[in-house]
């Protein structure tokens, strides 16, 4: 507080002194004087604090120096008298680490630190990790069937090439969806008219794979299904084993998928609706999954 405050405090209790003092004091006169001395404290008051409080009115949200705007910080408001206080060392070091260790204690409940894996756990993660190392170098060995024109009936021409090929020169994403029946794998391909372009716009390659889980073994398609207009689309490539080890491969890699879905809890659906493998154009497997899928997910898991 300043010498004007003190002042002001001084002369209020003065005024209330007197007021007090003369309700015990019989006399109009003696009651009617020390009214007078107490409004006069009261004006003195007024005047004091008018004087007094041009220095927080002065400018609009204006903090005077060396005092701590409580008011801003709690009720967001400018403008609103701050307390002075003495600061001790000790006290500012204290509130210097408070807030800093504050927000570290709500950064590490609302992002905890992942746990440790536990020892099986950390066995099945290198066991998964080794499975799609293998099975990307299994891939880029594969061909696949593309399409690069249309015979005189109408139906697609396909040049086998291998999938590293692909990858290393055309710089060609290709997302895998192998399933049970072939009718699984037609919705998947209707799917694809509702984004027809974006394939060829992306450089994305769909790879119908009909696959028999419990002998793991590559399925031929029906005739019916080869001449459908749905397979004649640009962006679908088919497997084209050449030996049957190239057929054996291919009905490991998916048959291996299958159980790994299974072991999941997650069979029904895949032996349903199919399961995917996404492999971006590095060669490198981007994600796996089973269910229908969303095309905008699949491009974003691809990074195109």
């Amino acid at each position: 507080f300043g010498p004007n405050s003190i002042s002001l405090i001084v002369l209020v209790r003065g005024g209330c002194a007197a007021m007090a003092k003369s309700s015990r004091r019989s006399g109009r006169a003696r009651r009617l004087g020390a009214a007078v001395v107490a409004c006069a404290a009261c004006l003195v008051a007024v005047l004091g604090l008018a004087c007094c409080g041009r220095c927080w009115t002065a400018r609009p949200g204006a903090v005077p120096r060396g005092a701590i705007a409580a008011g801003t910080a709690l009720g967001g408001r400018i403008g609103i008298p701050a307390v002075r206080r003495w600061a001790r060392k000790e006290d500012l070091e204290k509130e210097a680490t408070s807030v800093p260790d504050f927000v570290k204690s709500v950064m590490n409940f609302l992002s905890p630190k992942p746990q440790e894996p536990s020892p099986m756990e950390a066995a099945a993660i290198r066991r998964q990790q080794a499975a799609l190392d293998e099975v990307q170098e299994l891939l880029q060995d594969l061909r696949l069937g593309v399409v690069f024109g249309q015979d005189d009936d109408g139906k697609a021409v396909r040049r086998a090439a291998p999938i590293g090929v692909l990858q290393a020169k055309a710089t060609q994403s290709i997302a895998f969806f192998a399933a049970t029946s072939e009718q699984a794998l037609t919705d998947v391909l209707l799917s694809m008219r509702i984004s027809a372009k974006e394939f060829s716009e992306r450089n994305v390659l769909v790879v119908p794979v009909l696959i028999e889980p419990k002998s793991r073994s590559l399925l031929d398609f029906s005739e019916r299904m080869l001449g459908a207009k749905l397979m004649s689309q640009g962006g679908v490539a088919l497997p084209a084993p050449t030996s049957e080890e190239d057929r054996g491969t291919w009905g490991k890699i998916f048959g291996d998928e299958f159980a790994e879905a299974d072991s999941q809890g997650q069979g029904a659906q895949a032996a349903a609706q199919g399961l995917a493998l996404l492999v971006r154009s590095d060669g490198q497997i981007a994600c796996r999954g089973v269910g229908r899928p969303i095309w905008k997910t699949v491009f974003a898991e691809l990074g195109i």
